[in-house]
């Protein structure tokens, strides 16, 4: 459901009174960290056990498109045919199922009193462009000692509804079901 016109407040509180919310977030992040745990292991399976050092190597890797790309040149190496397919397969069923957590971890929370039972996520890369362009703008005024119009005021405090996502219990309880087919493939890919 749309609002023409929301209040949005960011807050890391967001869900201090919404526990229904708050332990499927918990559930999602605990889960994708299970998921992650799983791939790095379908990795050292991909390597062998005498690949200790690529794996320390692997480890410190931060970046998570990084770390992705490296998981997939190994398999590209160690795999061939069918096993490969297999794994591309399953790789992509688990990255796709990681994505919502990303935004949970990474974005910034809101709430929105017109839509009570929700988590607002607002993307941070966006919010950052705001904020630059409103700091440009106030910067330019008060450097010449002016003030603002009602137009530029109004510019100055709205939102771009476009940058932040609205996650209703539905929403979890989909990713949520998502991260679950997502651990199951990828138990059953290293039994292949």
């Amino acid at each position: 459901k749309v609002h023409p016109n929301p209040t949005v407040m960011l807050t890391s509180e967001a869900l201090a009174d919404k526990p229904e919310l708050a332990l499927s977030v918990a559930t999602i992040l605990g889960r994708a960290a299970w998921l992650e745990q799983q791939t790095n292991m379908l990795l050292r399976y991909i390597l062998g056990a005498g690949a200790t050092a690529a794996f320390a190597m692997f480890e410190k890797l931060e970046a998570a498109s990084v770390k992705r790309d490296v998981i997939l040149a190994a398999a590209s190496e160690a795999l061939k045919g069918e096993r490969l397919q297999m794994f591309e397969a399953t790789f992509l069923v688990i990255q796709n199922a990681q994505k919502p957590r990303h935004a949970i971890a990474h974005h910034i929370w809101a709430t929105c009193p017109e839509l009570p039972n929700t988590l607002l996520l607002a993307d941070p890369k966006r919010m950052r462009l705001r904020e630059d362009k409103h700091g440009a703008m106030f910067h330019k005024r008060h450097k010449k000692g002016e003030t603002f119009d009602a137009n530029e005021w109004v510019d100055l405090t709205s939102w771009d509804h476009s940058a932040i996502a609205v996650y209703t219990s539905n929403d979890f309880r989909r990713i949520l079901e998502d991260l679950r087919e997502a651990q199951d493939a990828a138990f059953l890919l290293r039994t292949y």
